[in-house]
Protein backbone atom coordinates (compact mmCIF):
# COMPACT_ATOMS: atom_id res chain seq x y z
CA UNK A 1 0.00 0.00 0.00
CA UNK A 2 3.19 2.18 0.91
CA UNK A 3 4.37 1.77 -2.48
CA UNK A 4 1.46 2.46 -4.49
CA UNK A 5 0.94 5.43 -2.11
CA UNK A 6 4.95 6.65 -3.10
CA UNK A 7 4.24 5.79 -6.94
CA UNK A 8 0.86 7.40 -6.76
CA UNK A 9 2.26 10.63 -5.36
CA UNK A 10 5.24 10.38 -7.79
CA UNK A 11 3.07 11.04 -10.72
CA UNK A 12 1.49 13.57 -8.81
CA UNK A 13 -1.28 12.13 -7.28
CA UNK A 14 -1.10 13.68 -4.05
CA UNK A 15 -4.28 12.28 -2.77
CA UNK A 16 -3.60 8.68 -4.45
CA UNK A 17 -6.10 7.20 -6.64
CA UNK A 18 -5.43 6.08 -10.76
CA UNK A 19 -5.01 7.30 -14.14
CA UNK A 20 -5.48 6.47 -16.99
CA UNK A 21 -2.86 7.17 -19.80
CA UNK A 22 -3.64 8.10 -23.33
CA UNK A 23 -0.42 7.99 -25.28
CA UNK A 24 -1.00 8.94 -29.14
CA UNK A 25 1.90 9.55 -31.91
CA UNK A 26 2.50 13.34 -32.20
CA UNK A 27 2.59 12.24 -36.31
CA UNK A 28 -1.03 11.62 -35.42
CA UNK A 29 -1.93 14.77 -34.50
CA UNK A 30 -3.36 17.36 -37.15
CA UNK A 31 -0.54 19.91 -38.16
CA UNK A 32 -2.60 22.65 -37.23
CA UNK A 33 -2.36 22.07 -33.29
CA UNK A 34 1.55 23.08 -33.81
CA UNK A 35 0.58 25.81 -36.05
CA UNK A 36 -1.88 27.24 -33.38
CA UNK A 37 -0.02 26.67 -30.29
CA UNK A 38 3.06 28.61 -32.47
CA UNK A 39 0.93 31.42 -33.18
CA UNK A 40 0.11 31.77 -29.38
CA UNK A 41 -3.51 30.92 -30.01
CA UNK A 42 -5.64 28.49 -27.03
CA UNK A 43 -7.15 25.48 -28.93
CA UNK A 44 -8.79 22.32 -27.82
CA UNK A 45 -7.33 19.01 -28.48
CA UNK A 46 -10.29 15.90 -28.53
CA UNK A 47 -9.07 12.39 -28.71
CA UNK A 48 -11.47 8.93 -27.92
CA UNK A 49 -10.91 6.41 -26.01
CA UNK A 50 -13.11 3.32 -27.36
CA UNK A 51 -15.51 1.25 -25.33
CA UNK A 52 -12.19 -1.23 -25.14
CA UNK A 53 -10.04 1.26 -23.59
CA UNK A 54 -7.85 1.83 -26.71
CA UNK A 55 -7.37 5.14 -28.41
CA UNK A 56 -9.25 6.00 -30.77
CA UNK A 57 -8.58 7.18 -34.30
CA UNK A 58 -7.18 10.58 -35.08
CA UNK A 59 -7.70 13.91 -33.29
CA UNK A 60 -10.12 17.10 -33.85
CA UNK A 61 -8.69 20.29 -33.24
CA UNK A 62 -11.05 22.95 -32.25
CA UNK A 63 -9.89 26.53 -32.90
CA UNK A 64 -11.38 29.83 -31.06
CA UNK A 65 -13.78 30.35 -33.68
CA UNK A 66 -15.62 27.12 -33.37
CA UNK A 67 -13.64 26.07 -36.38
CA UNK A 68 -11.97 22.60 -36.64
CA UNK A 69 -9.32 20.18 -38.23
CA UNK A 70 -8.52 17.07 -38.16
CA UNK A 71 -11.46 13.92 -37.66
CA UNK A 72 -12.10 11.24 -35.13
CA UNK A 73 -13.72 9.52 -37.85
CA UNK A 74 -16.95 9.89 -38.16
CA UNK A 75 -19.07 13.52 -38.49
CA UNK A 76 -21.02 12.95 -35.63
CA UNK A 77 -17.82 12.58 -33.04
CA UNK A 78 -16.66 15.87 -34.88
CA UNK A 79 -19.51 17.45 -34.20
CA UNK A 80 -19.69 16.69 -31.17
CA UNK A 81 -16.12 18.08 -30.64
CA UNK A 82 -16.46 20.96 -32.25
CA UNK A 83 -19.53 21.85 -30.12
CA UNK A 84 -17.92 20.86 -26.61
CA UNK A 85 -14.37 22.24 -27.90
CA UNK A 86 -15.76 25.78 -28.57
CA UNK A 87 -17.69 25.51 -24.92
CA UNK A 88 -14.31 24.27 -22.95
CA UNK A 89 -12.46 27.78 -24.87
CA UNK A 90 -14.88 30.37 -23.55
CA UNK A 91 -14.58 29.06 -19.89
CA UNK A 92 -12.32 30.74 -17.63
CA UNK A 93 -10.15 28.02 -15.69
CA UNK A 94 -11.46 24.74 -16.53
CA UNK A 95 -8.72 22.99 -18.88
CA UNK A 96 -10.25 19.37 -19.50
CA UNK A 97 -13.16 17.83 -19.92
CA UNK A 98 -14.32 13.71 -20.46
CA UNK A 99 -17.99 13.41 -22.64
CA UNK A 100 -19.58 9.62 -22.64
CA UNK A 101 -20.63 9.08 -25.93
CA UNK A 102 -21.16 5.98 -28.13
CA UNK A 103 -19.79 4.18 -25.56
CA UNK A 104 -16.25 4.99 -25.21
CA UNK A 105 -15.22 8.37 -24.19
CA UNK A 106 -14.64 11.96 -25.91
CA UNK A 107 -11.68 13.53 -24.19
CA UNK A 108 -10.94 17.34 -24.84
CA UNK A 109 -7.85 19.24 -23.54
CA UNK A 110 -7.35 23.09 -23.47
CA UNK A 111 -4.15 24.21 -24.82
CA UNK A 112 -3.26 27.47 -23.57
CA UNK A 113 0.16 29.06 -24.48
CA UNK A 114 2.14 30.36 -21.94
CA UNK A 115 1.97 34.17 -21.00
CA UNK A 116 3.93 36.29 -21.98
CA UNK A 117 4.61 40.06 -21.00
CA UNK A 118 6.09 42.71 -23.32
CA UNK A 119 7.08 45.82 -21.08
CA UNK A 120 7.77 48.86 -22.83
CA UNK A 121 9.89 51.34 -20.49
CA UNK A 122 13.22 50.46 -17.65
CA UNK A 123 13.36 51.24 -14.41
CA UNK A 124 12.09 49.88 -10.85
CA UNK A 125 8.94 48.97 -11.86
CA UNK A 126 10.14 46.89 -15.14
CA UNK A 127 12.87 44.97 -12.78
CA UNK A 128 9.44 44.39 -10.72
CA UNK A 129 7.24 42.45 -13.19
CA UNK A 130 10.68 40.92 -14.11
CA UNK A 131 10.67 39.10 -11.04
CA UNK A 132 7.36 38.58 -10.80
CA UNK A 133 6.34 37.25 -13.88
CA UNK A 134 9.16 34.81 -13.75
CA UNK A 135 7.58 33.45 -10.34
CA UNK A 136 4.27 32.86 -11.95
CA UNK A 137 6.15 30.86 -14.77
CA UNK A 138 5.53 33.65 -17.41
CA UNK A 139 7.85 35.02 -20.27
CA UNK A 140 8.74 38.71 -20.01
CA UNK A 141 10.58 40.60 -22.80
CA UNK A 142 11.47 44.71 -21.43
CA UNK A 143 12.13 46.80 -24.54
CA UNK A 144 13.40 50.83 -24.60
CA UNK A 145 13.99 51.34 -27.78
CA UNK A 146 12.01 53.25 -29.33
CA UNK A 147 11.81 51.37 -32.86
CA UNK A 148 11.94 47.74 -31.19
CA UNK A 149 8.90 47.96 -29.03
CA UNK A 150 6.70 49.87 -31.86
CA UNK A 151 7.96 46.26 -33.82
CA UNK A 152 7.29 43.74 -31.09
CA UNK A 153 3.87 45.27 -30.50
CA UNK A 154 2.76 44.67 -34.22
CA UNK A 155 3.09 41.26 -33.65
CA UNK A 156 1.79 40.47 -30.12
CA UNK A 157 -0.80 37.26 -29.95
CA UNK A 158 -4.04 36.58 -28.44
CA UNK A 159 -1.42 35.08 -25.38
CA UNK A 160 0.27 38.21 -25.41
CA UNK A 161 0.48 41.35 -22.68
CA UNK A 162 1.43 44.72 -23.19
CA UNK A 163 2.92 46.76 -20.04
CA UNK A 164 3.72 50.64 -21.19
CA UNK A 165 5.78 52.21 -18.44
CA UNK A 166 7.17 54.97 -20.65
CA UNK A 167 5.37 58.34 -20.33
CA UNK A 168 6.80 59.61 -23.04
CA UNK A 169 4.32 61.77 -25.19
CA UNK A 170 4.68 59.92 -28.49
CA UNK A 171 6.43 56.67 -28.02
CA UNK A 172 3.87 55.24 -25.38
CA UNK A 173 1.13 56.21 -27.88
CA UNK A 174 2.66 54.96 -30.60
CA UNK A 175 3.52 51.36 -29.24
CA UNK A 176 -0.09 51.39 -28.08
CA UNK A 177 -1.72 51.90 -31.39
CA UNK A 178 0.98 49.38 -32.99
CA UNK A 179 -0.70 46.85 -30.07
CA UNK A 180 -4.25 47.99 -30.98
CA UNK A 181 -3.71 46.76 -34.31
CA UNK A 182 -2.46 43.40 -33.41
CA UNK A 183 -3.87 39.92 -31.76
CA UNK A 184 -2.89 41.39 -28.44
CA UNK A 185 -4.85 39.77 -25.20
CA UNK A 186 -3.79 42.59 -23.19
CA UNK A 187 -2.85 45.88 -23.15
CA UNK A 188 -2.21 48.35 -20.44
CA UNK A 189 -0.89 51.80 -19.15
CA UNK A 190 0.83 53.08 -16.94
CA UNK A 191 0.27 57.03 -15.56
CA UNK A 192 -2.20 59.14 -14.17
CA UNK A 193 -5.55 60.04 -15.18
CA UNK A 194 -4.28 63.06 -16.78
CA UNK A 195 -1.65 60.90 -18.89
CA UNK A 196 -4.51 58.96 -20.14
CA UNK A 197 -6.43 61.20 -21.35
CA UNK A 198 -3.22 62.79 -23.43
CA UNK A 199 -2.33 59.60 -24.28
CA UNK A 200 -6.09 59.31 -25.77
CA UNK A 201 -5.82 62.37 -27.72
CA UNK A 202 -2.73 60.92 -29.53
CA UNK A 203 -4.41 57.80 -30.36
CA UNK A 204 -7.37 59.28 -31.74
CA UNK A 205 -5.54 61.83 -34.15
CA UNK A 206 -3.70 58.16 -35.27
CA UNK A 207 -6.58 56.69 -36.12
CA UNK A 208 -8.10 55.14 -32.85
CA UNK A 209 -11.40 54.61 -32.33
CA UNK A 210 -13.24 54.92 -28.58
CA UNK A 211 -13.85 51.34 -28.48
CA UNK A 212 -10.36 50.82 -29.02
CA UNK A 213 -8.96 53.54 -26.50
CA UNK A 214 -11.24 52.08 -24.00
CA UNK A 215 -10.32 48.84 -24.64
CA UNK A 216 -6.88 49.80 -23.36
CA UNK A 217 -6.46 49.04 -19.16
CA UNK A 218 -5.11 52.63 -18.19
CA UNK A 219 -4.28 53.51 -15.26
CA UNK A 220 -2.80 50.22 -15.21
CA UNK A 221 -3.60 46.89 -12.61
CA UNK A 222 -6.41 45.89 -10.49
CA UNK A 223 -7.43 48.49 -7.67
CA UNK A 224 -5.70 47.31 -4.74
CA UNK A 225 -3.55 49.79 -3.06
CA UNK A 226 -0.42 49.45 -3.92
CA UNK A 227 2.32 51.45 -3.53
CA UNK A 228 5.58 50.65 -4.10
CA UNK A 229 6.99 48.92 -7.30
CA UNK A 230 6.67 45.35 -5.98
CA UNK A 231 2.95 45.91 -5.22
CA UNK A 232 2.63 47.91 -8.30
CA UNK A 233 3.75 44.90 -10.51
CA UNK A 234 1.43 42.63 -8.42
CA UNK A 235 -1.67 44.90 -9.13
CA UNK A 236 -0.49 44.51 -13.19
CA UNK A 237 0.23 40.94 -13.10
CA UNK A 238 -3.45 40.38 -11.27
CA UNK A 239 -5.42 42.30 -13.72
CA UNK A 240 -3.74 40.22 -16.72
CA UNK A 241 -4.49 37.51 -15.26
CA UNK A 242 -8.18 38.25 -14.59
CA UNK A 243 -8.51 39.14 -18.33
CA UNK A 244 -6.97 35.84 -19.21
CA UNK A 245 -9.17 34.30 -17.21
CA UNK A 246 -12.28 36.10 -18.58
CA UNK A 247 -12.91 37.54 -14.59
CA UNK A 248 -14.28 40.56 -14.76
CA UNK A 249 -12.67 42.64 -11.30
CA UNK A 250 -12.73 46.30 -10.31
CA UNK A 251 -9.34 47.73 -12.14
CA UNK A 252 -7.63 51.68 -11.71
CA UNK A 253 -9.50 52.89 -14.33
CA UNK A 254 -12.48 52.21 -13.60
CA UNK A 255 -12.19 54.35 -10.38
CA UNK A 256 -11.79 57.99 -10.20
CA UNK A 257 -9.98 60.52 -8.50
CA UNK A 258 -6.19 59.84 -7.65
CA UNK A 259 -4.55 56.74 -8.17
CA UNK A 260 -2.19 56.68 -5.34
CA UNK A 261 -5.02 57.19 -2.42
Amino acid sequence: MRAAMAEAEGAGLSCGGSAQLLVQPASDLPDELWDQIKAGRPVVLASMIRADGQPGAGAVVVRADGSTAGTLGSAALDASAAEAGSQLLTTDRRSRERIEINGGTLLLDKVVPRTRVLVVGAGELAEALTDLTRALGWSIEVVADDQAAIDAAEVLGPADSLVVTTHHPVIGPAVLWAALQSEAGYIGALGARGTQTSRAETLRELGASDEQIASIHGPIGLDLGGRNAAETALAICAEILAVRSGRVLPGLREGSGSINR
